[in-house]
């Protein structure tokens, strides 16, 4: 419920505050997808909400399990459908949870792990890769692209792409470096048609 609450006010607070641009709706689907993206602030995660369609269901994001320590986050990322992971420990409770819902939902993550303030994409980590080869579940790319930090009535394009299969790839190496080429290539087209 919380959830579809934020929806709705993201809709009303970003149509006002942004001038918000959705690409490639067409691409996704409502079940057994892993969203990825690139990152630059806190609030992409509700860009993301505002942006998928209602008829798509709900995404459920993986963040590291460091920002439950903070008591605003503690209460509102569940909220939210975001669940914690123990970055670089193998976290297997977290995992199959990520491939439960890679598998019957949409399961969002920033491969990056971080957020890239500069605007310059970091590396990507290999856990995307490794949920989708592991659950045959296709990739869902995306980017999100403004210029500078984010400002009263800036132009912010939200771009899905094509989905992508993990069996087309020889190795979760080369398919990590894929999903990061094919954000680079949605990145690129800035806020084009």
């Amino acid at each position: 419920m919380f959830y579809s609450f934020i929806k709705i006010l993201a809709t009303i607070v970003f149509h006002i505050a942004f001038n918000v641009k959705v690409r490639g709706r067409d691409h996704i689907t409502s079940a057994g997808q892993i969203l990825f993206c690139n990152h630059l602030s806190y609030i992409d995660p509700i860009f993301l909400i505002n942006a998928f369609p209602r008829k798509s269901g709900k995404i459920h994001f993986m963040a590291k399990e460091t920002l439950w320590k903070k008591l605003i986050f503690r209460i509102a990322l569940p909220l939210m459908n975001v669940f914690p992971v123990k970055r670089g420990e193998g976290d297997q409770d977290a995992l199959a949870l990520a491939a439960e819902y890679a598998k019957t939902a949409t399961l969002g993550i920033f491969p990056e792990g971080t957020r890239a303030k500069d605007h310059v994409m970091k590396r990507f980590k290999s856990g995307a890769a490794l949920i989708a080869t592991t659950t045959g579940s296709p990739l869902l790319p995306c980017c999100i692209y403004y210029e500078k930090g984010l400002a009263f009535r800036r132009k912010i394009t939200i771009r899905f792409g094509e989905k992508m299969n993990p069996a087309d790839y020889e190795n979760t190496r080369a398919l990590t470096r894929a999903m990061k080429e094919r954000t680079e290539e949605l990145l690129a087209q800035k806020h084009n048609a």
